[in-house]
């Protein structure tokens, strides 16, 4: 893969999309990005992949993750093999040269175990581990909107599914998960 230095902003560009690519990375980059007041960090508005990590084409078939841009950007660093750009503010969104750092696959693991972000419930150390003992389940998950009791009372509850949904404020495909055991399987 050829580093961010080597590309000419114009480069093998046939297409009708290739004007974008002329105007200079430092310009793409900034336009895509809003600073947050009360963080300090700087908000990507572009593309992003589905963990929300922002995500800048640089050329027309090269697609970059917009922390790695930034870092080589405002800090003249390019990340190597096996390099990670960490985040010291927790937010996949910000691109803030000043709230990344980087590290090791490994060290980024640890940055997350360290702060709380990674669910280690029913980790058995010594043994391999699937991804799902280590992903957060339940109401530990940031966006749920049900709780371990509000599951126990839709499951004890006889009204339908449409009823508790509009009460509970979410789908009724969700009441409908929840009472089959596709969803919140751990709550007894």
């Amino acid at each position: 893969m050829r580093m961010l230095e080597e590309l000419s902003p114009a480069e093998g560009h046939a297409s009708r999309s290739a004007g974008r690519y002329r105007r200079p990375l430092r310009d793409r980059f900034d336009e895509k990005w809003t600073p947050e007041p009360n963080s300090g960090c700087w908000l990507w508005t572009g593309s992003v992949d589905r963990r929300g990590y922002g995500q800048l084409r640089v050329s027309t078939r090269d697609l970059r993750y917009a922390t790695h841009v930034a870092l080589r950007l405002y800090q003249g660093r390019i990340l190597g093999k096996g390099e990670c750009a960490c985040h010291r503010c927790d937010n996949p969104a910000c691109v803030n040269p000043d709230h990344l750092f980087v590290g090791s696959h490994q060290e980024n693991m640890q940055d997350a175990i360290r702060k709380g972000r990674m669910n280690l419930d029913g980790l058995r150390l010594g043994q391999g581990v699937k991804p799902a003992e280590v992903r957060a389940r339940g109401e530990r998950v940031g966006g749920a909107k049900l709780t371990d009791d509000l599951v126990r009372q839709i499951r004890a509850d006889p009204a339908s599914a449409y009823s508790l949904a509009k009460r509970f404020g979410v789908a009724k495909r969700t009441i409908l998960s929840v009472r089959h055991r596709r969803t919140w399987a751990h709550i007894t």
